[in-house]
């Protein structure tokens, strides 16, 4: 024995498409409507009508949002410009940042007094210094048994 057939009522599919209306999707319309997800699926499979319906509340949800979206476009939200693009032209639009590489680099004074740490990426290092943050860093591969650096006298030799 399956379960019981499920009708919606009058004021069941207004709800429904009130709901659709504001951009509710098929989960949140059905808990609105107090029945199991699956068994509004099973309406909208037998009730073809109500299915047009539900279709043509949610092209009304995206009118209204296209249109707020383009009012915020047009007011100069250039958040919102970008979040356009990005959605309506993802393969030219979707990956507006680019992937840099990131190091981590620790600034030291003369004496060695101060360090500050800090995250840049490989392009503005470049652009800034001319040169890549390994020829300036102090964690340089180590240099023993080279004889280009005096050790002040140091050496037990």
């Amino acid at each position: 024995m399956g379960r019981p057939r499920i009708d919606l009522t009058d004021q069941q599919r207004d709800e429904a498409l009130r709901c659709a209306e504001h951009g509710l999707g098929n989960e949140a319309i059905a808990s609105f409507i107090r029945i199991p997800e699956p068994s509004l699926q099973t309406i909208l499979r037998r009730d073809k009508e109500f299915k047009r319906d539900l279709a043509c509340a949610r092209g009304k949800a995206q009118a209204w949002g296209a249109a707020k979206l383009r009012q915020m476009i047009e007011a100069g939200d250039g958040q919102a410009l970008r979040f356009f693009l990005a959605r309506r032209w993802p393969k030219e639009w979707g990956r507006m940042r680019e992937e840099r590489e990131v190091h981590r680099v620790d600034v030291t004074t003369q004496g060695g007094a101060l360090v500050v740490p800090g995250v840049v990426d490989m392009a503005t290092w470049e652009r800034i210094y001319g040169r890549g943050p390994d020829s300036v860093r102090g964690d340089q591969p180590s240099t023993e048994g080279d004889d280009a650096e005096d050790d002040g006298g140091q050496s037990d030799s």
